[in-house]
């Protein structure tokens, strides 16, 4: 079983040890860098001598490019921020006196300032600690829910009033506080025809795949039945990745989940694993509770809490971030600009099936006073909306609890450069997913021979009852999960009773 706390780090004035093994490094006078043995760390001296480190896991996405740290050597101090854009992945850089996140903060970065010092930390109950805050008494009380309502604590709020989060559009400079970061995308790209654009789309990601083997890890694919996964697989063959496919089978899968992974693996030639947890232990509830201080959901962490992953050691990639490029503004549809912050905060709020009163409304109207002050001209604000509220509020809090597992998340199409490309196809270009099958059909055409999440009526009763016999016991499963929680409730205070 993990330690709490892992992969995690801490930015600040002193060395911190949150366990006993933890490194710590001076970056500059007045700033040290701390942090989990197991996270990924690199360091670079740029040109001009300053030091840089690198957490988590970048690779650069233009092929004419050098990677992240070689980068960041032969280049001036000035020019580092200006290169980022081009790296895909979850991470955050250290340097020069701030912390810049990756392209939507999936590796989050929670800020307070305490007697004068200010402090940083991509895990919000050592932040907190920091802050001074409580993690039962001082918290939010608002519970998150799993596809009801907002279910999570909107940037640049967190859970505890002396702790913010940082957006994809922030920079912290750790002596004078947030400052705003755009552009994250470049104007140039938007002058490109539809053929080039989707052509430099393919060549930055099969570039970011290509280029994940030199980390000498096993490769693992996530697959289902949907577009993003597909189309991970089809860029895999098309750059010639050796990647491993497995399919998490959990209860509220579909039918289509079950069956179309062994089938595209078997007509690519790989093998195929389907991974299925277990029950909820009462020591991982307990650890998830001490890991994400209470900012991920019950339901959003049950891929942790079942293990589902816990066999996996290497590189994990998905379709995360594609989600953006959809077309399709959902419930946020109606409101087509913002205005006042307040007013616009409630009427997402009330979209989303909010209750009247929530501290969701008013985190989302500090949002939303942000991105006035700050606009971004090249962003629908419902885009904006997606990639600093559902990714890095929703998706980075999922993926800082992942960290528990030995595997490491790595998000492909994560980088600004790419969400450039892909925000500039116009709107009716990018419904139903259709740049996922462009990129499909000129990279792995033959998966095109499947359908993508067709509903489970397609496969009839037969289908339905051999792909989901095992979760029958479903009333059984239920119990327990209630019983572990009443136990919990005497061990410790968790946010998923």
């Amino acid at each position: 079983m993990p330690r709490a706390h892992r992969r995690q780090f801490v930015v600040g004035p002193e060395p911190f040890r949150a366990h006993e093994d933890w490194n710590c490094v001076a970056l500059s006078s007045g700033v040290w860098l701390s942090h989990c043995p197991e996270l990924r760390t690199g360091f670079a001296v740029d040109a001009e001598g300053t030091h840089w480190a690198l957490l988590g896991l970048a690779v650069e996405s233009d092929p004419d490019a050098p990677m992240p740290l070689d980068h960041v050597a032969k280049s001036r101090t000035s020019e580092v921020p200006s290169i980022l854009p081009g790296w895909a992945g979850r991470w955050a850089l250290v340097g020069a006196g701030a912390v810049h996140p990756d392209a939507s903060a999936l590796l989050s970065c929670f800020h307070t300032e305490s007697d004068g010092l200010r402090w940083a930390s991509s895990s919000p109950a050592l932040i907190a600690r920091l802050a001074g805050q409580d993690l039962a008494e001082d918290a939010d009380p608002r519970p998150l829910h799993y596809e009801r309502g907002i279910g999570w604590v909107p940037p640049p709020r967190s859970r505890f009033a002396r702790v913010a989060r940082l957006l994809p559009s922030q920079r912290l400079d750790l002596r004078s506080g947030v400052a705003p970061r755009w552009p994250l995308t470049d104007p140039m790209e938007g002058r490109l025809s539809h053929d080039d654009r989707l052509e430099r789309v393919e060549r930055r990601l099969r570039t970011v795949l290509a280029r994940l083997p030199e980390f000498g890890e096993p490769i693992w694919l996530g697959l289902s039945a949907g577009h993003d996964s597909r189309t991970m697989l089809a860029l895999c063959r098309a750059a010639g990745v050796d990647v491993r496919l497995f399919t998490r089978i959990a209860p509220r899968m579909s039918v289509a989940d079950h069956v179309l992974p062994p089938r595209l693996a078997e007509r690519c030639g790989l093998a195929h694993t389907g991974i299925e947890g277990a029950s909820p232990a009462a020591e991982r509830l307990a650890l998830a509770a001490e890991h994400s201080a209470g900012h991920v959901s019950a339901g959003d962490a049950l891929p942790y809490l079942r293990g589902e992953r816990a066999g996996l050691r290497g590189i994990s990639i998905g379709g995360q971030a594609f989600e953006l490029f959809s077309g399709d503004y959902e419930r946020l549809e109606p409101i087509d600009a913002i205005g006042d912050p307040e007013d616009t905060a409630r009427r997402i709020a009330t979209a989303f099936g909010e209750p009247e009163g929530s501290t969701a409304t008013a985190a989302l109207a500090d949002w939303l006073r942000w991105v006035v002050a700050h606009p971004a001209d090249d962003f629908d604000w419902r885009d904006r909306f997606y990639l600093e509220q559902e990714t890095a509020g929703w998706m980075a809090a999922k993926e800082q609890l992942y960290d528990l597992d030995d595997v490491m998340r790595f998000p492909v199409a994560n980088a600004g450069h790419l969400w450039s490309l892909l925000l500039g196809f116009e709107e009716n270009e990018l419904l139903g997913k259709a740049i996922q099958e462009e990129l499909i059909a000129r990279a792995a055409p033959e998966l095109l021979e499947f359908p993508f999440n067709p509903p489970d009526r397609d496969f009839g009763l037969r289908g339905l009852v051999a792909a989901k016999s095992w979760g029958l016991p479903s009333y059984g499963f239920r119990r327990a999960a209630r019983a572990l929680r009443r136990q919990g409730r005497g061990l410790f205070r968790s946010p998923f009773a």
